[in-house]
């Protein structure tokens, strides 16, 4: 009876085992309750006023960052300003982005002043991508300095589109139309560059934009006219992509912006195909972000960025409006988890005080 209870309560701890802790959380949560056990809600939006429209079929997303204080800021192609925002849409500040030249150069004449990328710093500053430069100012918009060229040799750009600054202040610029991804110190000191022209890995056609996991980790690139997301380490080495030609899930049009949330989901927004979609970060598919009144199909360029509280923000170029998107738990989900590791532990307890027992007995029996 005893090596019945002993057998017993050890194939069930090994049953637990091989049911839940060798396939990982996920596969456990996934097995007691359908659906996802984290998502993305609708939470709100704001009108973007005094934004026009722009009706040009490649034309960029609006650029949208968050700092680290929780501001919004998001760029106006057409008007030229960044414009400041709380993150409930309350309007604090605007400047143009027309600086002084840097020091050596001639004159504004290699500035085209139209904002196509926009980063926040982990110091409070703004970065902007215009023309084929970049440029940073103050929280507030106080111009602090710039560097680039046009060109193809270290620190020259050609028309780039997209902009990151990792946790240490290293700014990551998508240098679109030279295929490669080149990145620098906080101030503009060229530090690498990876990439070319092609479709084999590592390789880019059209870079169009670029984010950073907040651990640093992984810099995700949409490879646009290749029609994938590419991940590498923060100095170029290559890790791994996902996507292909297509509408349909996990498949890309034209990825055109992407961010990645504190919770490590990376989130993609595809032109063609009206949508943001967000998936881990390895590319698995977990869902797409959606709201109230459905977009219609048109000039949707959306831009999107991830806050440190979590929050992620939604630049829809159509309906000129910051939309927000909240995570949200399946609660019940996580009480049956706890419940199966109950289970788990009481079974490996229970395991351990039988065989304590059983051995006391025939040790004393012995003795």
């Amino acid at each position: 009876m005893r090596k019945n209870l002993v057998f017993f309560s050890a194939f069930l701890s090994i049953l637990i085992i091989f049911s839940g802790c060798s396939s990982g959380k996920r596969d456990i949560i996934e097995r007691l309750k359908p659906g996802p056990a984290t998502w993305y809600e609708y939470a709100g939006e704001w009108d973007l006023e005094g934004f026009h429209r722009c009706g040009m079929i490649l034309a960029p997303p609006i650029p949208i960052a968050v700092g680290p204080d929780g501001d919004v800021y998001v760029a106006d192609p057409l008007t030229q300003r960044i414009r400041r925002y709380d993150a409930t849409g309350n309007s604090l500040d605007e400047w143009y982005v027309v600086p002084p030249p840097p020091p050596g150069t001639v004159g504004l004449a290699r500035y085209t002043f139209v904002p196509r990328g926009i980063a926040g710093g982990p110091d409070g500053n703004v970065y902007a991508l215009c023309g084929d430069a970049v440029i940073y100012f103050s929280s507030d918009g106080v111009y602090l300095g710039g560097w680039g060229s046009r060109g193809t040799g270290e620190g020259q750009f050609g028309s780039p589109a997209g902009l990151a600054v990792d946790s240490t202040g290293r700014v990551y610029v998508a240098d679109t139309l030279n295929e490669r991804v080149q990145y620098f110190s906080s101030t503009g000191s060229f530090l690498g560059k990876w990439g070319s022209y092609g479709a084999a890995e590592g390789k880019f056609h059209y870079p169009e934009s670029i984010a950073i996991a907040p651990d640093g980790e992984a810099v995700y690139v949409t490879d646009t006219l290749n029609e994938r997301v590419q991940y590498f380490s923060a100095d170029g080495s290559f890790l791994g992509a996902w996507g292909e030609e297509g509408t349909g899930p996990s498949e890309f049009k034209y990825p055109n912006a992407v961010a990645v949330a504190r919770a490590g989901e990376v989130f993609v927004s595809d032109m063609s195909k009206d949508k943001v979609e967000y998936f881990d970060r390895r590319g698995r598919l977990k869902g797409v972000l959606e709201y109230t009144a459905p977009p219609r199909r048109g000039d949707f360029f959306w831009g999107v960025a991830a806050a440190p509280s979590g929050d992620v923000y939604v630049a829809d170029g159509r309906d000129l409006k910051v939309r927000t998107f909240k995570r949200s738990v399946n609660k019940r989900v996580y009480v049956w988890v706890i419940v199966a590791a109950g289970v788990f532990v009481a079974s490996l307890v229970g395991s351990f005080i039988i065989c304590r027992v059983i051995k006391t007995r025939r040790t004393g029996g012995m003795g």
